[in-house]
């Protein structure tokens, strides 16, 4: 995993623009971020500024509708095609109506969050949490409604706010 280029991981986000964007080649970039259970902080670092910050396109984002009742999706029509002609969907409508690809790689973004923060990684903290802001996390886990339909996309939330949230700096 050391011999990991930036070439490589821009290759898979190539991937991920041309190609569709298939759960496969984000579990990729997860893989490179730890070896053997423990994190490879120059690989979640070079992920974190190519993957989230120089493609944010390739992301679904997450917020709280003006109510604060919902937590609702936006993403690049281009990419999402869902999203041709919305603005935006409730998080529980657009998982039920979008693609069985698109709701995989939508899994595999999240287990990468997760990955890209694990042992602490400081230096990424930020940038995830500006995507996710810990409101959103906890109404994603608390909402039974999504419970009920998607059970295991709230369960990987929960590892988001493990890592992203709970244990992290300055948590001990």
């Amino acid at each position: 995993l050391d011999m990991v280029t930036d070439d490589m991981i821009k290759m898979f986000i190539r991937l991920i623009r041309t190609s569709g964007r298939v759960a496969r080649f984000v579990e990729f970039l997860s893989v490179l971020c730890s070896n053997e259970g423990k994190a490879v902080r120059n690989n979640q670092w070079r992920v974190c500024q190519m993957f989230i910050l120089e493609a944010p396109e390739l992301h679904v984002h997450l917020h709280h509708s003006p109510d604060g009742e919902k937590v609702m999706v936006r993403a690049d029509a281009q990419y999402f095609p869902t999203f041709v002609g919305h603005d935006e969907l409730e998080l529980g409508v657009w998982l039920d109506t979008t693609t069985a690809q698109t709701g995989e790689y939508f899994k595999g973004c999240i287990e990468l969050y997760h990955v890209l923060v694990a042992g602490r990684n400081v230096k990424n903290t930020q940038p995830l949490q500006d995507l996710l802001p810990y409101e959103v996390v906890l109404a994603i886990i608390c909402d039974e409604k999504l419970h009920a339909r998607h059970l295991g996309t709230c369960t990987q939330f929960v590892n988001v706010a493990n890592s992203l949230y709970v244990d992290n700096e300055p948590h001990v």
